[in-house]
């Protein structure tokens, strides 16, 4: 394990080493699963709370059927569990703020913690939670001293870093150990550091980066676009959610909640989640804002409150709203990931906007190897986006060489989206020849088959 890359030594873990790869993998899935469920518990939890049992049924509605909620719900990645972690953490403070007690106050701490050992963007909660407690000692002009709010934000913040300490492991470590600081780390380099691989994977994550490789409609970077994330929750979310949006925003004065604190904490952490994307250079996917949905949910659900001349006509229009976002989920079933809105034509158009973790994770290779023997085709030329094994699902193929992929060429070719885009690729040209043919067929959407003969 020490003397190989993660990588290779997954590979050979999974694939080859006589293991049951699909049995691994699912098991692993389990535990998102489990999140996934524990986060559509609170999700309703919250909404009912704040406006009743049918808002907190009707929120549940959305988050079940929600297709990136779902995408990201199978997947062994730290998505959905940093959204899961989030939503719950922010549902605490909320409790705290709105009662000061000790049970609130470790709950807030704890989950605070497990947030932040989830996955190192869940860092946004520290302002988010500053500028809660702000708003709840300012704006919304609560009783408590801003004094003792400052005071109970630090014990919050106090709890968290206690649990990232204990997630990992106790572990101690100096400050010189987590990244280059020049001069700095002359003078403070040698005091302790308590969780030393949290903080060095801080440094790698955000103060280390140095782009990653993008695309978006055409156009590759690797320093991003400010408007990507909001360009992706435009054409990836169901446009009946949109419309649900626009709704309860029309109508917030007539059905927010009597406490402006409660309506502070589902925008707050929408609107610093979003701000921080116009700063990142890492645009490879609407996962980045997943946590983001949670709340919106529990913003919609209190439409279900409003009341209006003409209320048979606005329930009927909802209901259809309703049956729509059903429909866009139930239509793309199984393939999630692939989603994308009427917008850009659905997702047989979606590789001409966005790839990668949007689109292309890999997911197909096994419904190539299926296609293949359906085929009966005896060799494919095939150019995949993914980390499973061609050779393990049995596929006969061979990697397209290099004049393939700049040259006419007969034969049978796969081709995974992001690949076809050239998203990681230098050079750019690579099956551009191949853009003067149509596909044949398309596996779940993400690997696209040529027959050029």
């Amino acid at each position: 394990w020490w003397g190989e890359e993660a990588q290779k030594y997954g590979e050979k873990f999974f694939y080859a080493s006589g293991n049951d790869a699909d049995r691994i993998i699912l098991w692993g899935r389990t535990s998102i699963v489990l999140l996934s469920a524990l986060l559509g518990f609170f999700v309703f939890k919250w909404a009912r709370e704040l406006y009743g049992l049918g808002a907190g049924i009707f929120a549940l509605f959305l988050y079940v059927f929600e297709p990136n909620i779902l995408a990201h719900s199978r997947l062994v990645t730290t998505d959905l569990g940093c959204t899961c972690l989030i939503f719950i953490s922010t549902y605490f403070f909320w409790r705290f703020l709105k009662e000061f007690t000790k049970k609130n106050l470790i709950l807030a701490g704890i989950t605070f913690g497990l947030a932040l050992a989830s996955k190192f963007s869940a860092i946004l909660l520290a302002p988010i939670f500053i500028s809660l407690a702000f708003l709840g000692a300012r704006v919304v002009k609560r009783k408590t001293p801003m004094r003792n709010m400052v005071l109970s934000v630090a014990s919050v913040f106090a709890l968290g870093f206690l649990a990232v300490f204990l997630s990992y492991g106790c572990q101690f470590g100096y400050i010189s150990q987590v990244g280059s600081y020049g001069w700095i780390c002359g003078l403070v380099g040698r005091i302790p550091l308590p969780a030393l691989e949290w903080f060095k994977g801080f440094y790698d994550t955000f103060l280390n980066v140095q782009g990653h490789p993008a695309y978006l409609m055409g156009m590759h970077s690797n320093r991003g676009w400010w408007y990507y994330h909001f360009f992706a929750f435009l054409i990836k979310t169901p446009i009946a959610l949109l419309v649900l949006l626009s709704l309860s925003a029309v109508f917030f004065k007539r059905i927010r909640s009597s406490d402006m604190l409660d309506e502070w904490f589902l925008m707050v952490p929408v609107a610093w989640l979003l701000l921080a994307t116009l700063f990142t250079s890492i645009d490879i996917g609407l996962r980045h804002i997943l946590p983001i949905y949670p709340f919106l949910f529990v913003l919609v659900s209190k439409l279900v409150r409003v009341r209006v001349r003409g209320q048979t006509l606005f329930v009927l229009s909802v209901v259809l709203l309703c049956s729509w976002y059903l429909f866009s989920s139930l239509s793309i079933y199984p393939h999630y990931l692939a989603y994308f809105n009427e917008f850009v034509g659905g997702p047989d158009n979606g590789y001409k906007y966005l790839v990668d973790s949007n689109l292309d994770w890999g997911q197909d290779l096994k419904g190539l190897a299926k296609y293949v023997r359906e085929k009966d085709i005896e060799e494919i030329k095939l150019s995949y986006f993914g980390t499973a094994s061609p050779d393990y699902y049995h596929i006969p193929y061979r990697k397209i060489t290099e004049k393939e992929a700049h040259q006419y060429t007969p034969g049978i070719y796969a081709i995974s989206a992001t690949n076809l885009q050239n998203v990681y690729d230098e050079d750019k040209t690579r099956f551009a020849w191949l853009k003067n043919y149509e596909p044949v067929d398309k596996i779940g959407y993400s690997i696209f088959i040529y027959e050029v003969r």
